[in-house]
């Protein structure tokens, strides 16, 4: 119930009702991540190695390494190991915008882009993940940052709107494509609603920044948590099955 001091460390107090979070955040990732990896194998073993196969695999180590940095960082038992996953998570988060891109592009033009254009495309992921790493120096990613609680602070909304971007550009890049499928020939409408669905993790995520900024309330039957990587899993998934 209470925090201590264990080899010079504040070690995390737990209440019942952050034990009941902790749980609850757990049950949801582990879940998430047993499906994205046993999908993700089964598509790997069935699929031939190329390029495609290869784009789409980045973008799922992306998606879980952003939901084992969040289980890891829930359980983390001091601010130290806390702020390490935080830091790990972010590397999943800026990058995820930038795989897809170059999915997409593969998956869109049937080649793999140039050396020239990922160095162009990764600069603002880049740019966007020093800005977390060297947070403990300006604290403006996080304004407010401790054990139990953080605050976004100015840098933190231009860094998420480069994923915002990237993230549009691979789903547009992917739709165009998708619709055209022969499995979807006279069913353009269903072609349209799975392309539709890589949204979900974009909503999910305006969602939940939205409640942090107090503009929303939380509508969901669990305790508060981004639940955007789990949105992303489940889109991934029902986009990947018909492509």
């Amino acid at each position: 119930k209470t925090g201590k001091k264990i080899r010079g460390e504040d070690y995390m107090a737990i209440s019942d009702k952050l034990a009941f979070e902790i749980y609850t955040i757990s049950i949801f990732h582990i879940t998430a991540l047993i499906l994205l990896f046993s999908f993700s194998a089964y598509v790997y073993f069935r699929a031939k190695k190329t390029p495609l196969l290869y784009g789409y695999m980045a973008v799922v180590g992306m998606i879980a390494l952003w939901m084992l940095s969040k289980l890891l960082k829930t359980v983390a038992p001091n601010e130290g190991l806390r702020w390490l996953f935080i830091v790990t998570q972010y590397f999943g988060v800026d990058f995820l915008g930038f795989s897809l891109v170059v999915f997409a592009y593969i998956y869109a033009k049937n080649k793999v882009p140039s050396k020239t254009q990922l160095s162009l495309w990764a600069i603002l992921p880049v740019l966007s993940f020093l800005a977390v790493v060297t947070n403990p120096l300006h604290m403006s990613f996080y304004s407010y940052y401790d054990f139990y609680k953080d605050r976004f602070g100015a840098l933190f909304y231009p860094a998420q709107s480069v994923q915002y971007i990237y993230l549009l550009v691979g789903i547009i890049m992917l739709s165009q494509g998708f619709t055209k499928q022969p499995g979807f020939h006279g069913k353009r409408g269903f072609g349209v609603f799975f392309a539709a669905i890589t949204l979900i993790p974009l909503f999910a995520n305006l969602y939940y920044i939205l409640f942090k900024m107090s503009a929303l309330p939380w509508v969901f039957p669990f305790p508060v948590f981004d639940f955007t990587p789990i949105a992303g899993t489940i889109a991934l998934i029902l986009f990947m099955i018909p492509a």
